[in-house]
């Protein structure tokens, strides 16, 4: 089984419909940085927010602490799906993103990789920082 599939099995989707999805989501995400032109930083940022969306839409919890940690595999998954499809799609179809510099498989998942990383620390700090000024620490 692949990562498409295994993806389609835990968010029990078709798998026909959750390529259709990634496709939606890989267009939102170029159509977003075209019109934005930002850094790979940016990107990441943009791209993890989308696929929180969709996730939200099929009813998994992205908005707080809990829901991250139980559900960002799962959101960490999607991005690695879109990407594979931008970087295989070429970049005469995303020509944004390539620019950006999501154009090899490795090197895309790599920046992908540090960037969810980066935005779920980053996330999840922010929410301890919150929790703690709420409680007068």
């Amino acid at each position: 089984m692949n990562e498409i599939e295994s993806l389609s099995t835990i968010l029990q989707l078709p798998l026909r419909q959750l390529e259709a999805d990634v496709h939606d989501i890989a267009w939102s995400w170029e159509s977003v940085m075209e019109s934005n032109t930002g850094s790979i930083k940016q990107a990441i940022i943009t791209l993890f927010h989308l696929a929180s969306v969709y996730l939200r839409g099929r009813g998994y919890r992205m908005g707080n602490y809990q829901g991250l940690r139980k559900n960002g595999f799962k959101a960490a998954m999607l991005c690695t799906e879109v990407a594979r499809y931008v970087v295989g799609e070429g970049n005469i179809i995303f020509p944004s993103l390539h620019l950006l510099g999501f154009s090899s498989l490795d090197s895309t998942l790599e920046i992908i990789a540090r960037g969810l990383a980066t935005t779920q620390i980053d996330i999840i700090a922010e929410a301890n920082r919150i929790l703690r000024q709420k409680r007068g620490e």
